[in-house]
């Protein structure tokens, strides 16, 4: 017998699970995003060169700001 699992959407407060936009990116995905390694990454936060958020040991780069860096680099 095949036992199936239906997954319904969450809906949590009015917020669709589904529909929303991520406001960060992790180090990894920077990297991939930048096509930059790791490491260069990691150097970037660790000169305070990349605004960053730390949560305990987590480390988000926030896209708004990501943004406003890359415009500042990029004159």
């Amino acid at each position: 017998m095949t036992q199936y699992i239906v997954l319904q959407k969450q809906n949590l407060g009015g917020i669709n699970m589904n529909d929303y936009e991520k406001l960060t990116y992790t180090p990894k995905e920077l990297a991939k995003v930048l096509n930059i390694s790791l490491t260069t990454v990691f150097k970037l936060i660790k000169q305070k060169e990349i605004p960053v958020i730390r949560i305990g040991r987590k480390v988000l780069i926030p896209k708004a700001k990501l943004k406003d860096w890359i415009d500042k680099v990029a004159q």
